[in-house]
């Protein structure tokens, strides 16, 4: 403890004294290219004095780590030549990671339950690129298939591409009686907190057995050609369980992209934001607020939206007590034939078809519990209400007047008590649910509800 008081003591005294970079020895790398580790250290090169040199340095190092290509970036500094002072020699020391990266996870998603799997080929032409293959099998017959390639740093700057090719089957017969088959590519652009991403996908809507007419009326084929622009922003003091902060993101997107008739062209939008207000340490108000907005354009008649494109509520994750996707717009399903050796079986009676409208707020009192084995837990207890709606409305909402009078007179409300817990999987949320106003045709989860939020989640 002498020792790094004296430390610091000493670097205080000299921290403006001359120190400049004579020359940069890198170590360790085989695969790695040269410039990739080099162009790191430009700023290093530039620092004058002893402090900036430990910034530049930290900053380089930072860099390097988050390459995810290396086990250990190691930095010594050493005297420059006698002739040269005020100058130092660095020894940069690297062990790159493994080629191969084979990793597999158990993941819920809604009311689905899925296994998936991913082989990676990291660094393997020594640029830091990351070329990815995964695969995912649910249990409600959901398939997808990509293939990807990352390439961060680009121009040298803080940028990075991916592109990715998929092939996907998504489920949604339990809701909607509907699978959904999507082929195509796309393309991603981060800086920052931005995104910007194409996306081209041939689509294929199919239609089970008792699907609804309203489904029917949306099965085969159609184009997607997008562009889409997301900002995610998160100053939140904890990603699981936050107590302090504030968080938004923020997506547009824009299909038609191209001639054809075959081309779906909409544009939609999405807002989510939270913050977290501490009231004591043991407690505060934790506030969230989602919308969002589907608008078809272009020659289209009204009820044209895709169903896959549109707006969903309900779930633990989504709102608690309703069931997954179990509130708004629905039609009543074809009736299923019994047969004489079977027992009947329950099946949801409606289809629900999503909303081009969608609003959800909630407010929740959290606390922390006063017993040890909770608090071993990090778990929360909540008390909380939460209020939202969603309606279809296609090219009628530019009636704006009629769509928001239909919209507050068919608000949902729900409120329960609960307890809060992080997990490897994310944020594990216990309920019990109580719908305080509900349309007669919504399906309702009163009581117990569990529900896994993935990590960060707004």
């Amino acid at each position: 403890m002498a020792d790094q008081e004296d430390f610091a003591e000493r670097f205080e005294r000299l921290k403006g004294k001359e120190c400049r970079v004579h020359d940069i020895e890198i170590k360790g790398y085989k695969r790695t290219r040269t410039s990739i580790i080099e162009r790191e250290f430009k700023t290093v090169r530039e620092a004058k004095t002893l402090d900036e040199l430990k910034d530049t340095l930290l900053d380089a190092s930072t860099k390097l780590s988050e390459l995810d290509i290396f086990h250990s970036v190691d930095i010594f500094c050493d005297a420059g030549p006698e002739d040269l002072p005020g100058t130092t020699n660095l020894i940069v020391t690297v062990s790159e990671k493994d080629v191969h990266n084979i990793t597999g996870g158990y993941y819920i998603q809604g009311s689905e339950q899925s296994v998936e799997g991913s082989v990676k080929l990291r660094n393997f032409f020594g640029s830091a690129e990351t070329w990815e293959l995964n695969a995912g099998f649910g249990n409600q017959k959901s398939t997808a298939y990509t293939a990807s390639f990352l390439q961060p740093r680009v121009f040298g700057g803080e940028s990075q591409v991916e592109m990715r090719a998929f092939k996907t089957e998504n489920s949604n017969e339990k809701s909607s009686s509907f699978v959904e088959g999507l082929t195509g590519f796309s393309t991603h652009f981060y800086s920052g907190d931005h995104e910007l991403a194409y996306e081209w996908a041939w689509r294929l809507l199919s239609p089970t057995k008792l699907a609804s007419q309203s489904v029917r009326d949306q099965a085969g084929y159609s184009l997607k050609s997008a562009l889409k622009y997301s900002y995610m922003l998160d100053a939140r003091n904890n990603p699981y369980i936050p107590t302090r902060g504030y968080a938004f993101r923020f997506n547009t997107e824009v299909a038609g992209l191209g001639p054809g008739s075959s081309l779906e062209r909409f544009v939609r939008s999405e807002l989510a934001t939270s913050l977290a207000i501490p009231f004591t340490n043991t407690c505060g108000l934790n506030l969230s607020l989602q919308g969002g907005v589907l608008h078809p354009w272009g020659n289209t008649t009204a009820d044209s939206t895709c169903i896959s494109e549109r707006f969903f509520l309900g779930g633990p994750n989504s709102f608690r007590g309703f069931r997954t996707r179990g509130i708004g717009p629905s039609d009543a399903r074809r009736a299923a034939k019994e047969s004489a050796n079977e027992a009947p079986k329950e099946l949801p009676k409606r289809d629900f078809l999503g909303g081009d409208l969608m609003m959800n707020a909630t407010a929740a009192f959290t606390f922390e519990f006063p017993h040890r084995l909770f608090q071993d837990m990090r778990a929360r207890g909540q008390a909380f209400v939460s209020a939202g709606n969603i309606m279809g409305v296609g090219m009628g909402i530019s009636d704006t007047k009629k769509v928001a009078n239909d919209f507050k007179s068919s608000f949902r409300v729900s409120a329960g008590v609960g307890v809060v817990m992080p997990s490897p999987l994310g944020r594990i949320e216990i309920n019990y649910c109580q719908v305080i106003r509900r349309n007669e045709t919504d399906r309702i989860r009163q009581g117990l509800q569990i529900g896994i939020f993935p990590i960060g989640s707004i």
